[in-house]
């Protein structure tokens, strides 16, 4: 089949007879279309795609489990490589990294557009000590994304979700094993936002408030950004256009494995250089890229006193902790899906709180630049 589809953004996005063979990814806001979405947008001209897979429940403790899984299994997948790499050569390499204590220290955003200098990736990355047998020993980091955050003030300030900043934290369930070639012990994890590819735009963050009614959370990071996301001060309105800009993980997850071979290669060349997995290897650079979608505010409800926005924009995990924004770009909502125990299925409709309900909660985290 030939022709043009057209993307909810709008974007006409023209097909060739072998897009059965892969994925087509719309020009003009970066949302990536399955084959099975291409289809239904040829029968359906006027229907926005959908995402694939099924989201049921809460975000909480779910936001993340694209990622976590095929994360888990490169990292499995690149500690095989590494093994073979080291039993196939007795080659001196240098001494062990330092983890992720190379990330940057206070910088300035604004390497890419306003969206990815304001909207960032929130990545908890896993650092395990790996000593084989003959003694020497690598320093494997664990790449884990799980969730987006945004920027609402010049010295750094960011907002995301509350489980999204639970998860930044979480340790493995198993802290230690046992392997054919060693011993793979857990050191620590460290919470990191991402702005761009590079370590240099890679910042530690803490958590500084929590909200468990809004499931709200501050961060801080060491960095200065020229024009943050502005708060909306007026309320959201049905019929309202509106963004959602964020992470899904089905978009992490896809660049990631297709570029499985090279990271892997990649990884156990570094590993045997300097004794050191490094997480930004094995993650797609293109992933650090937020994923834009559009659509409209379909009402303003209110449950169990939560202000919550329901809106027609396309969403995954991942997502969790961006900004739903105005036509003016500034934000309106925070997505999460709502109160906890909110039962919500399907990825077409989003639910963010509102953001205006929670500033007496935020106001005292921010100052004047």
């Amino acid at each position: 089949m030939t022709g043009q589809v057209r993307c909810s953004c709008g974007q006409p996005i023209q097909v060739g007879p072998d897009h059965a063979g892969g994925m087509v990814t719309c020009p003009g806001c970066g949302l990536i279309h399955s084959p099975s979405d291409i289809r239904e947008l040829q029968c359906h001209p006027a229907a926005g795609p959908v995402l694939p897979g099924r989201v049921r429940g809460s975000w909480a403790g779910r936001a993340a489990w694209p990622v976590v899984a095929v994360s888990a299994a490169a990292v499995l997948m690149v500690f095989g490589a590494l093994l073979w790499a080291v039993s196939a050569t007795d080659s001196t390499a240098s001494r062990p990294g330092e983890g992720a204590s190379g990330v940057a220290a206070p910088g300035q955003a604004g390497q890419g557009d306003w969206y990815s200098d304001n909207i960032g990736l929130l990545m908890s990355v896993r650092h395990y000590k790996l000593v084989l047998k003959n003694g020497r020993t690598i320093d494997v980091e664990e790449p884990v994304p799980v969730g987006t955050c945004f920027a609402v003030s010049g010295d750094g300030l960011l907002l995301t979700a509350r489980h999204v900043s639970k998860a930044l934290v979480e340790k493995p369930e198993v802290a230690r094993a046992t392997l054919a070639e060693g011993v793979l012990t857990f050191q620590d994890v460290v919470a990191l936002a991402c702005f761009g590819r590079t370590e240099d735009l890679h910042y530690r963050c803490t958590t500084v408030y929590e909200s468990a009614k809004y499931d709200m959370a501050v961060l801080k990071i060491s960095c200065r950004f020229a024009s943050p996301v502005r708060i909306a001060d007026r309320p959201a309105r049905r019929g309202d256009s509106v963004e959602l800009v964020g992470y899904p993980g089905v978009v992490t997850q896809l660049l990631t494995s297709a570029e499985g071979e090279k990271l892997k290669e990649r990884a156990v060349r570094g590993g045997m250089r300097d004794n050191r997995i490094r997480y930004t290897d094995q993650i797609a650079g293109s992933a650090y890229e937020p994923t834009l979608t559009r659509g409209d505010v379909s009402a303003v409800r209110n449950v169990d006193g939560v202000v919550v926005i329901h809106a027609n924009v396309t969403a995954a995990g991942g997502n969790s902790g961006g900004p739903l924004l105005n036509a003016s770009r500034e934000v309106i909502g925070l997505l999460t899906f709502g109160p906890e125990g909110m039962e919500v299925s399907g990825g077409q409709f989003s639910f963010a709180p509102a953001l205006s309900q929670m500033m007496d909660e935020i106001r005292p985290h921010l100052r004047s630049d």
